[in-house]
């Protein structure tokens, strides 16, 4: 895997800044315009946008106004802006090969920015924050893994979020991309799910933890109970989709892991292998992308936090990494071992062994 030149990822970066610059610059619709109308030999502004398929025109005030005229002038620099942006997102596809969502997808991720979900402390999850990690990191991940994962709820047609105690409501600004979408469930057991779908085949699932959830011991962790570990500490990533999208994904080294962990419950709350997984694909290729940038660490203080969770997280991670393929086990072992080494630790102290039971020695 190789990072993508430098003049993409600085470009990247320049998208990330001017995308969380322009979240909440303009209380008007940019896809509108300001239009000057004369009446009697003076001039009016007005405010043309489509609603409903239909012309509404609202009337702003005297081109005579200065306070309407900047602000005029203003919305005008945003819609420049937003232009630019886009024009960034194009550039960066096309030259980098990162990953855009499906349109529709795309829209609902960014009703739910708009909503203010990541504001509140919400975490796109899924694979869907997958595609912002390969941005992020200046790498291109590979294709294959931006594919839905073998869990239920990781499907493209699927948005899962994970929130804090509260979230705005979002169902109004869902029902601005798909009027039929509608609260369908509330999920049981160590979560809380609110779930949307529209009649076009899209859900939305909000998962909440409870109370109980932050420390697991030697209790059984079925995949949902590896959320919290999975959404610490998140990053800042922009969505490539129209003139980009500020999300927040889980920090690179978690998501890595947490695909270890989930791959090793294979049937809900059992410990088990689940070889070929998408999950350890997934996995294998976040550690070989940190690896490329240099990042060891991140993902040696992700495995090292989850491997003093108790004995049943530490059965899960032996169990997961075990399921690999034998090359791709080797080489996010090499990872975790520099890593380790980076931050300190002794791999041995952290269940990394190699040739069948012979702890990797120390660089």
């Amino acid at each position: 895997m190789r990072e993508v030149d430098l003049v993409y990822r600085t470009m990247f970066a320049e998208l990330c800044e001017r995308v969380m610059d322009a979240s909440f610059e303009s209380d008007l619709d940019l896809s509108g315009r300001f239009v000057p109308v004369e009446v009697k030999g003076r001039r009016y502004w007005y405010f043309d946008q489509a609603v409903n398929g239909a012309n509404k025109r609202t009337y702003v005030g005297p081109a005579t106004d200065e306070e309407i005229t900047r602000r005029v002038e203003d919305f005008q620099n945003l819609k420049n802006a937003r232009r630019a942006r886009r024009k960034l997102v194009s550039t960066l596809v096309r030259e980098t090969g990162f990953p855009q969502p499906e349109p529709m997808t795309g829209d609902i991720v960014a009703a739910l920015a708009e909503a203010g979900l990541f504001e509140f402390g919400g975490v796109l999850i899924g694979p869907v924050a997958l595609q912002c990690l390969g941005g992020f990191l200046g790498v291109r991940l590979p294709s294959a893994v931006m594919r839905p994962a073998d869990v239920g709820t990781a499907k493209f047609d699927t948005i899962s979020a994970a929130v804090g105690e509260s979230s705005p409501p979002v169902l109004d600004f869902l029902r601005a991309v798909d009027s039929s979408f509608r609260a369908v469930s509330h999920g049981p057991g160590g979560r809380v799910s609110m779930q949307f779908a529209s009649d076009t085949g899209y859900t939305v699932e909000l998962l909440t933890l409870d109370d109980e959830e932050d420390h697991f011991g030697d209790a059984p962790a079925p995949p949902a109970t590896f959320l919290d570990f999975l959404i610490r500490e998140p990053v800042r990533s922009v969505l490539l989709h129209r003139s980009g999208v500020p999300v927040a994904i889980p920090a690179p080294g978690r998501f890595a892991v947490h695909r270890i962990l989930v791959a090793a419950c294979v049937n809900g709350d059992t410990i088990g292998c689940a070889e070929g997984s998408s999950d350890l694909h997934q996995a294998a290729a976040l550690a070989s992308a940190l690896e490329t940038v240099r990042r060891h660490g991140d993902l040696a203080m992700a495995w090292s936090e989850a491997w003093d969770r108790g004995p049943v997280w530490r059965e899960a991670l032996e169990t997961g990494i075990s399921c690999m393929q034998p090359k791709l086990r080797d080489a996010l072992e090499r990872t975790l071992e520099n890593g380790l080494e980076e931050i300190d630790a002794d791999p041995a102290e952290y269940g990394l062994t190699s040739d069948m039971g012979t702890p990797v020695p120390r660089m």
